[in-house]
């Protein structure tokens, strides 16, 4: 919000999980939303917003042709890793900029508490809340334990089964939930693909596969075991 009211008033934002594009969901409905809102609003739209457009095919054309026809200033968000980086960067070489948008941090997150924390108990005790809830900035707000419980059940929830079961077609969504809840459950242990396997008896490559599709969709931050031999390291 605070880009578009700087950059301009003239924008169309469109967020494409919206039902209504499952069935719309080819490069034609773009310019028919363009097309729409400059009837309406007498002036055609100098900023297109648009989030989640992976659902649309052939997006990363239409995208490209209208980069190049330097019509509109383009801005495209996402909860996917890869629709941001990969498809982006094959798609779009040279034409983009990409920016990561992470939860709140510490500090993000007493400015948006209000904390001053005159003292070292008031400053471990907000602490202590960031490393219970997080800071995914709904949460942050919720004085609720029960709401927070529920927000971040709903942000989880929609991760599995919108950004991955749904994306990649998982098949087997219940060996998914195992391995997710694995990993959430035993945080900053080590694991490798092998271990996972043998917990769940599932396919090695299995699980490989799953949890690269938690970490584009950032369910899951992997931290490689360091050693100074990067072969062996590479082989952890």
């Amino acid at each position: 919000a605070n880009l578009l009211s700087k950059l301009s008033k003239q924008h169309l934002c469109v967020n494409f999980e919206d039902p209504f594009f499952i069935e719309h969901n080819t490069t034609a409905i773009l310019d028919d939303l363009i097309s729409v809102y400059t009837e309406y609003q007498q002036v055609a739209p100098q900023i297109l917003l648009f989030d989640e457009i992976y659902h649309i095919q052939g997006w990363e054309r239409w995208i490209r042709k209208q980069i190049d026809l330097k019509k509109f200033r383009i801005v495209l968000t996402g909860s996917s890793a890869q629709m941001l980086s990969s498809e982006l960067a094959t798609s779009l070489t040279g034409r983009c900029l990409t920016e990561t948008i992470w939860p709140l941090s510490f500090n993000e997150f007493l400015v948006f508490k209000k904390k001053s924390c005159k003292s070292a108990d008031e400053y471990l005790g907000a602490l202590r809340e960031y490393m219970t809830w997080g800071g995914f900035p709904d949460v942050v707000l919720t004085s609720s334990h029960e709401e927070k419980t529920a927000l971040l059940k709903q942000y989880l929830s929609d991760i599995l089964y919108k950004d991955i079961i749904k994306r990649y077609e998982i098949r087997t969504p219940r060996a998914l939930e195992q391995i997710v809840n694995f990993y959430l459950t035993n945080i900053s242990n080590l694991h490798s693909f092998n271990s996972v396997r043998k917990a769940f008896s599932m396919n090695v490559d299995t699980v490989g596969e799953y949890t690269r599709h938690c970490q584009m969709c950032f369910l899951l931050l992997e931290v490689p075991r360091y050693h100074k031999n990067l072969k062996v390291q590479s082989r952890d």
